[in-house]
C-alpha cells in the first residue's frame, strides 16, 4: 500500500520512527512526550514525501 493509504496508526508509528532516526543522525535522543506528540512536531505532508516511493505491508507495523 502506498504511504497515502496507511490509517493513523500505521501514520503515527511512521512519523515515529522517522523522528527518532532523525534524532539519532543529528546526535540527539527522543523523549517520550515528542513520541506522544509527534503529530504536532512531523506534518502528515512530510511523511508523504520522504516515503513517497515505498510500497508497505501490514507487517511493516506493530499496531
Amino acid at each position: 500500500m502506498h504511504v497515502s493509504e496507511l490509517n493513523r496508526s500505521q501514520l503515527t508509528e511512521l512519523k515515529q520512527s522517522y523522528l527518532m532516526q532523525h534524532n539519532e543522525e543529528v546526535g540527539e535522543g527522543t523523549s517520550y512526550d515528542e513520541l506522544v506528540g509527534v503529530d504536532s512536531i512531523i506534518s502528515d505532508e512530510m511523511i508523504y514525501e520522504a516515503y513517497s516511493g515505498i510500497n508497505f505491508t501490514e507487517d511493516d507495523f506493530s499496531c
